[in-house]
């Protein structure tokens, strides 16, 4: 059973003539005061994007007070889990693609296609995918607040003052990952100042690396660097794992080369004390989610340059989500057994189309920007290098194929990238052979799948 069928067969049923009866329901009261519990995760700069955006609501909706249940990101599904069986679940819920999934065929979530309907809104106002690939047999349950127009996709970053004084030009739209590996290279410097391409340069007396990506289980590069090499993590239909490929093979090798071959990438065991190694000078070039690649800039003290991704072998790894393939972004949910339906739509209607609630989020929010007809307003706001980051992000996704490659998610996210790390990292410390790397996560990925499947 596909991942979208077995959400279905939870959903469809349990809120059906609940949210009939819901929408049909008359509208709170002025005199009535209520109070709206709205969950997120984040930091706490983040934290106080979501309380300045719940203060512009509460300004409009006087009678409304918005209760904020916030925690870091670690911890905040624990807590919804807990929640959801307790049946006491936010009225207003941040929500990742890493459980929507999970919950929704839990009957979590209020089925939000008739306040959609008859608020007006249009699936071509968002991002695309974003309202099928949200629904259900039809039915919206998660209205998206990311995705192509802003974050959810993953840009280059790179030191400005490290390129030139390397004499190294901004990296063109059209790099591959030949170029790359050149660049990190030649950002390489040992203690002497000799760089990687150099002779006489001391590997094991570096000062400087040219990226942090080698050896790397990040998301944010094998999402991108897979599809470079031409694969994937399973077939389309979700029913088979395809890791054990040359193309997996080939990502993998490339990822330890930039450590062990070419000396140009930071190794994880000297990021040991080093929070940032980009914001700390110590590597010249990183893979970033653009929201991520948004709060570094604020972070450094020196010229930061954005440049889109590099070409591999098949291509630019950068995809189109298919209309309704999957949840192609995080969004925002109301839970099922809410007392308030129509208040709680009317918040995150707020939150998703109102400029006001977008100015008052600001650039830093968990939250990013899935409404068309907001992008000019959010883009005025942002700096110049936050812009720049944007309209990067923009070209790749406008550029992009349509590919049907879902990320890992639901209830077998945290498991995959679990298995994933650890598999690596045995790999990239010499423990096991490649071949073992591929047969052990092949099975792995193969046992989850199915596991998703018989849900």
């Amino acid at each position: 059973m596909s991942r979208l069928k077995f959400m279905a067969a939870g959903v469809a049923g349990v809120l059906g003539s609940a949210m009939l009866a819901a929408v049909g329901s008359s509208p709170a009261m002025a005199s009535q005061h209520i109070t709206l519990v709205f969950g997120g995760w984040g930091t706490p700069q983040q934290i106080q994007a979501y309380q300045s955006e719940a203060a512009a609501f509460e300004k409009l909706h006087p009678n409304v007070t918005i209760q904020g249940e916030y925690l870091p990101w670690n911890g905040y599904e624990t807590k919804l889990t807990a929640q959801l069986a307790a049946h006491q679940l936010p009225d207003v819920m941040v929500t990742s693609t890493a459980w929507f999934s999970e919950f929704a065929s839990k009957g979590a979530y209020l089925n939000m296609t008739p306040y959609f309907k008859q608020s007006h809104l249009s699936a071509n106002d968002f991002v695309p995918g974003g309202i099928a690939g949200n629904s259900i047999h039809g039915h919206l349950y998660m209205l998206p607040n990311g995705g192509a127009y802003t974050i959810g996709d993953v840009v280059v970053l790179y030191n400005k003052t490290m390129f030139k004084k390397a004499h190294l030009s901004a990296p063109p739209r059209n790099w591959t990952l030949s170029d790359f590996v050149h660049d990190a290279q030649k950002l390489t410097l040992d203690a002497n100042g000799k760089n990687a391409l150099e002779k006489g340069f001391n590997p094991n007396n570096t000062v400087q690396w040219g990226t942090d990506i080698g050896d790397s289980s990040n998301d944010a590069v094998w999402d991108e660097l897979l599809p470079a090499f031409g694969g994937w993590y399973y077939n389309t239909q979700e029913t088979h794992a395809t890791i054990n490929t040359p193309a997996f093979a080939d990502a993998a090798s490339w990822l330890k080369d930039l450590v062990t071959k070419w000396h140009a990438s930071m190794p994880p065991a000297a990021q040991t004390g080093i929070a940032d190694p980009f914001a700390a000078g110590k590597v010249a070039m990183i893979y970033a989610w653009d929201n991520q690649a948004q709060t570094e800039t604020g972070l450094v003290n020196f010229p930061v340059g954005v440049a889109p991704l590099p070409v591999g072998p098949h291509g630019r790894g950068f995809f189109k989500v298919p209309n309704g393939a999957a949840a192609p972004a995080n969004g925002w949910t109301i839970a099922a057994n809410t007392k308030y339906p129509k208040i709680a739509w009317e918040f995150v209607k707020f939150l998703a189309t109102s400029p006001i609630a977008l100015k008052a989020r600001g650039i830093n929010g968990v939250e990013g920007l899935a409404y068309a007809p907001l992008t000019s307003t959010w883009l005025k706001m942002l700096p110049p290098k936050a812009r720049q980051i944007e309209l990067i992000d923009h070209w790749q996704y406008q550029t992009a194929p349509t590919k049907l490659m879902v990320p890992p998610g639901g209830n077998m996210y945290t498991e995959f990238w679990n298995d994933m790390t650890a598999q690596l990292s045995l790999y990239d410390l010499g423990k096991i052979s490649l071949h073992q790397t591929l047969t052990t996560l092949q099975k792995d990925t193969q046992t989850l799948l199915q596991q998703q499947n018989n849900s």
